[in-house]
């Protein structure tokens, strides 16, 4: 009796061995599976931060894109406004604003020697305060519109220093040299003399009576032609 209760107790004792080293195993399997688990869960993590980091990226790119959209657009929408502004003179005042655009000189000078120049004119009027109209009036008058023989030889547009018909006149090395020379002149000579208006100019500026009349005819034209909206009237 007492070798069959052994026997028997020694069996429990083999089979609980066996169902606990068959626990442990399952234990060990699932504690690799965890740690498995853990290592894909943690790089996933890590995954979805870097996406997440992009993404940001991506998004803080976008609001600049659009920010400088939007900077482009009210820029856009500058430009055209300042296109459309109606072009101005005063024959009282060669100091008041023209609102001419580039586009639109390029327009009144299309078909001329003059062509080209625009943009000196509008930098005359920004720089010295002389109405681009009104100066490039005094350009086109004085050289015949690009065309007389002192515009050619020496690059004088306007007369410079030109006091007699003996005159050799200024040399420059370029128009808009003189151009903006010629702007300068008129506003420490004439401007900061008071002198404002086309007639009192024409005092001192020609020999010539009739030179106002010549200028505020040439300004009266170009005032039409540099008009943006006259072209887009018509396309409509």
């Amino acid at each position: 009796m007492r070798e069959n209760r052994i026997k028997i107790i020694l069996s429990v004792i083999v089979a609980m061995t066996i169902i606990s080293s068959s626990i442990v195993i399952i234990m060990y399997k699932n504690i690799v599976e965890l740690k498995k688990n853990e290592v894909v869960y943690t790089t996933q993590m890590e995954q979805l931060g870097n996406n997440i980091v992009i993404l940001r990226g991506e998004n803080d790119m976008l609001k600049q894109q659009n920010t400088q959209l939007q900077q482009n657009n009210g820029e856009l929408k500058k430009s055209i406004n300042d296109m459309l502004r109606i072009p101005e003179w005063n024959v009282n005042n060669v100091t008041s604003k023209s609102n001419v655009s580039v586009i639109g000189l390029k327009l009144a000078l299309k078909d001329t020697n003059l062509k080209g120049h625009e943009q000196v004119f509008i930098e005359a009027e920004e720089t010295f305060g002389i109405n681009a109209i009104f100066l490039t009036s005094l350009v086109a008058l004085e050289s015949g519109w690009g065309t007389s023989a002192r515009s050619k030889s020496q690059n004088n547009l306007t007369g410079f220093a030109v006091y007699n018909d003996v005159s050799r006149g200024a040399s420059f090395r370029s128009w808009d040299d003189c151009i903006l020379a010629t702007a300068r002149l008129l506003k420490e000579d004439y401007i900061n003399n008071s002198l404002l208006s086309v007639y009192s100019i024409n005092d001192k500026y020609s020999t010539s009576s009739s030179w106002k009349g010549k200028i505020s005819s040439i300004a009266n034209d170009l005032v039409v032609k540099a008009n943006v909206n006259n072209y887009t009237s018509k396309n409509n």
